[in-house]
């Protein structure tokens, strides 16, 4: 994992612990809204993880894209080199 994937981990579960104490001291049966607070700020945790997980697969991807078009070059001058090599030997072995 990266070092800013385990700093947001870190501040989430910090700002989780903050939560959590900010509704024990306030009494949650007087908010009727506080589940949906909850609830908003679970689904707002889920969709930054998300979101990173997503960022760090498209760079792999981008990565991975990178690297198979530096082989396919490769491979493709190989094969550009096989093949006068082959022509070549077939024109010497003509003459």
């Amino acid at each position: 994992m990266s070092v800013c994937l385990i700093k947001i981990q870190a501040v989430n579960n910090e700002i989780s612990q903050l939560v959590e104490r900010h509704l024990a001291t306030n009494n949650p049966a007087d908010d009727k809204l506080a589940p949906f607070r909850q609830q908003a700020a679970i689904i707002a945790r889920k969709k930054e993880t998300t979101a990173e997980q997503l960022t760090e697969l498209r760079n792999k991807l981008s990565a991975l894209e990178e690297e198979l078009q530096v082989k396919y070059c490769i491979a493709f001058a190989n094969d550009v080199m096989n093949f006068r090599h082959v022509l070549s030997v077939s024109f010497m072995a003509s003459n």
